[in-house]
């Protein structure tokens, strides 16, 4: 290629990257710390969490040194019982994690949910997770279609190339009001019903991994894994991009407990958008102010 059609391409390169904002730097670029940040000029590398020392492998719930108890959780989840055998998250809902994923979900940037898809694949692979199969919780149609992107789907598919395992969307989704919009005491209500199996899903006795993007009361996710149960999956694996974390005025209760409070969410949900790190900021009207939803 001639020279100075080299030079015209990273002219333009610029120009769009730049001044009119239209290319997005590579998720590769932004996740490896090659990204700089537009507040102090600073690049860092994403670092997943690792269970057992930064999460409860149980429930996933942020834990300090010595919080975690092999075989009986943390202080969150030891009175709890869980669908699922154990939950795979990459970090906490916050910081770069946070603007990614929006990213992925409300302007359909597919390209860094297969990126982190794949980053989830790997946490997934050394914990030495076993599956036949892959589902994603699935998205309501509507809201699919408004979006322009099946954003479960993608993270799914970006775990499959790691795992070499089939992505079966074995389920749908009633329309509801989003999680994000509930008060959390009210979430376990809002998704009760919302799931149901399609004829065809073929998942009797298999091991799944269940995909989802991020969790904040864990309702979803086990109203999706009572699903899958009841259709007569064998074992659940649930596996999440962020987690939002919670504060307890004290420990939620198990379900059919009667005393105790349900859990106050103090962050996560409202928070407007930051400027995606690496790249101009976005014009307004593509901003949105939406927080966690599950």
């Amino acid at each position: 290629m001639p020279r100075w059609s080299i030079n015209i391409e990273s002219a333009v390169q610029c120009l769009e990257d730049h001044w009119l904002g239209l290319r997005r730097p590579h998720p590769r670029r932004l996740i490896r710390g090659n990204g700089v940040s537009q507040v102090n000029g600073a690049s860092w590398p994403f670092r997943p969490d690792q269970a057992e020392s930064d999460y409860c492998p149980r429930c996933g719930s942020s834990v300090g040194a010595g919080e975690y108890v092999e075989g009986k959780g943390c202080a969150a989840c030891r009175r709890r019982r869980h669908p699922w055998q154990r939950l795979v998250r990459l970090g906490r809902f916050d910081g770069h994690l946070r603007d990614w994923v929006h990213e992925i979900k409300f302007s359909a940037w597919d390209a860094m949910g297969v990126e982190l898809g794949g980053i989830l694949g790997r946490a997934l692979l050394g914990c030495g997770a076993q599956a036949d199969a892959i589902v994603p919780v699935p998205v309501w149609a509507w809201r699919r279609w408004r979006r322009g992107i099946d954003h479960t789907r993608i993270i799914a598919g970006g775990v499959a190339q790691v795992l070499g395992l089939p992505v079966v969307g074995g389920m749908k989704r009633r329309g509801r009001p989003p999680q994000r919009a509930v008060p959390a005491s009210q979430r376990r209500d809002n998704v009760r019903g919302a799931f149901s199996m399609r004829r065809w899903h073929g998942l009797r006795g298999c091991r799944i991994i269940l995909i989802d993007d991020v969790t904040t009361t864990r309702a979803t996710l086990t109203e999706a894994c009572n699903t899958l149960r009841a259709a007569g999956v064998e074992s659940i694996i649930a596996a999440v991009l962020a987690v939002t974390e919670l504060s307890r005025a004290r420990p939620a209760p198990a379900p059919g407990e009667s005393c105790g409070e349900p859990l106050i969410e103090v962050k996560g949900d409202g928070v407007p958008l930051a400027p995606l790190i690496g790249s101009p900021e976005r014009p307004a009207h593509q901003r949105v102010d939406s927080g966690a939803s599950l």
